[in-house]
C-alpha cells in the first residue's frame, strides 16, 4: 500500500524498504532517524551554505546536476550527453529518471 505524497515540509518514513509513515525533519532528528535528501537541490556537504559562508559554485553545480547548461555553447565531448561527469557533479535523480524514460535516446540500443 502506497502512502499519499507528504505535505510540504513532511518526510516519508521508510523502514525495510517500505513507506510506513510521515514525519517532519525536526521530529525525525529527535527520534534518531536519518534524513536523506534526494531532491534536485542536493549537493555534497562541502557545498553547503551557512551564514557567512556562501558557496558561489552552488547554483552552477545544481544546474549542472539537473542538465541545465547556462552557456550558449555547451562544452561537450563528441558522443557525451553532458558535462556533469567531467566536473565530478553527479546527475540528480530526476535527470536520471528523465534520461531513462527517453525512448528516443535508447532507440538505437533496443532490438
Amino acid at each position: 500500500m502506497a502512502l499519499a505524497a507528504p505535505a510540504d515540509g513532511e518526510l516519508v518514513v521508510v523502514e525495510g524498504g517500505r513507506a510506513v509513515g510521515q514525519t517532519t525533519p525536526e521530529s525525525a532528528r529527535r527520534d534518531g532517524l536519518t534524513v536523506v535528501d534526494l531532491s534536485d537541490e542536493w549537493l555534497p556537504y562541502v557545498f553547503s551554505e551557512e551564514p557567512g559562508k556562501p558557496q558561489p559554485l552552488r547554483p552552477y553545480l545544481i544546474d549542472l546536476a539537473n542538465g541545465r547548461f547556462r552557456s550558449a555553447a555547451p562544452t561537450r565531448a563528441p558522443g557525451r550527453t553532458g558535462t556533469s561527469r567531467r566536473s565530478g557533479c553527479f546527475p540528480s535523480l530526476s535527470l536520471l529518471r528523465r534520461r531513462l524514460a527517453d525512448r528516443k535516446r535508447h532507440a538505437c540500443t533496443s532490438g
